[in-house]
């Protein structure tokens, strides 16, 4: 019996600014889902001994200089929403025998950046070194138009935050660019018979599913 799970982060209107919320559902991962009820308990995404070892990942948008250049807030909470659901799903589809810094990349829906600093942890470099993430090395400006070249900063560029790609002066991510940067981020990568995305909304309240076929 399939049993299909979510996880909702969610969207809200406040002070007049839209705080980027996603949801993920998928299939059953393992068998530890079937024993939740058809209630409101909570359900702990399971870890991959891989790549998440600790389940979904929750990376942090102040690990680098991710601000917008008008407030010079930190405003990359959209990129780093979309890449706790990217970084999950791609060390579900991968070995579940790899450990980071193998030099492996079985799955295309996170590859390897090359960070230009030493691999983090080695003794190779791959898809899911923490450096791929995020390298200081390469900065983040864009004032003075340098984007980075990690993980999250490729979907920021695909997703347009703060107009980074189109120079549209919008402040942070929409819904409707992370949609559109997530279907592009899996087209280019030949994943679209993989995943869905649709957008959801309902009173005050929006969300994206990102959908598993």
């Amino acid at each position: 019996m399939k049993k299909i799970i979510a996880i909702l982060l969610v969207v809200c209107f406040t002070l007049g600014h839209t705080v980027v919320s996603a949801i993920q559902e998928k299939k059953t991962i393992n068998n530890n889902v079937n024993n939740v009820e058809e209630n409101n308990d909570w359900f702990y995404y399971p870890s991959f001994e891989n790549y998440a070892l600790n389940g979904m990942p929750d990376f942090d948008q102040k690990q680098d200089n991710w601000k917008d250049p008008w407030y010079h807030g930190f405003s990359f909470c959209g990129p780093t929403s979309l890449a706790n659901i990217i970084w999950y799903l791609d060390s579900m589809y991968s070995n579940p025998q790899g450990t980071v810094g193998d030099g492996a990349d079985t799955f295309s829906m996170v590859q390897d950046y090359n960070a230009p600093s030493n691999p983090d942890p080695g003794p190779s470099t791959d898809d899911h070194n923490y450096n791929n993430v995020n390298d200081l090395v390469t900065p983040w400006d864009q004032e003075n138009s340098e984007f980075g070249n990690e993980f999250i900063e490729k979907l920021a560029w695909y997703c347009d935050t703060n107009g980074c790609r189109t120079e549209s002066g919008e402040f942070g991510t929409s819904l409707t660019n992370m949609r559109s940067g997530f279907l592009m981020w899996i087209s280019e990568k030949g994943l679209d018979s993989y995943f869905d995305c649709f957008f959801y909304s309902f009173f005050v309240n929006s969300a994206l599913t990102f959908n598993e076929h």
